[in-house]
């Protein structure tokens, strides 16, 4: 065919990039128009990736409190995959708890559900 059959976006770990230049993946690989990756997140930018998603979810920015913002960055190093699992389940951790919001012994327990 002389047109595009499709356009695909792929966002996948380093791993998996690193999987791509095997000889057998070069047929793939070779049709790869950009590579980008994502650098783990500061502690402010943790903090106001937090606080978008609450907001875009119709939640309150002030749903935690700066020592559980500096708890979930401690404890994911700023990568959003593993923000957005920890502070998820922080929020889980408060909303059984019955408390109106999360802070840094929430995350606590978020992290210790977490652990194998």
């Amino acid at each position: 065919p002389e047109e595009k059959l499709c356009t695909l976006v792929l966002f996948a770990e380093e791993g998996f990039v690193a999987r791509l230049k095997h000889k057998s993946y070069e047929s793939l690989s070779s049709r790869i128009g950009c590579h980008v990756s994502l650098l783990p997140m500061d502690r402010d930018q943790t903090e106001q990736y937090i606080k978008f998603r609450l907001l875009v979810a119709g939640g309150r920015a002030t749903l935690f409190t700066k020592e559980a913002f500096e708890a979930v960055y401690q404890h994911t190093g700023g990568v959003p995959r593993l923000v957005s699992r920890l502070a998820a389940a922080a929020m889980q951790e408060a909303y059984l708890d019955d408390v109106p919001v999360v802070d840094s012994e929430r995350v606590r327990r978020a992290l210790a559900r977490q652990l194998p």
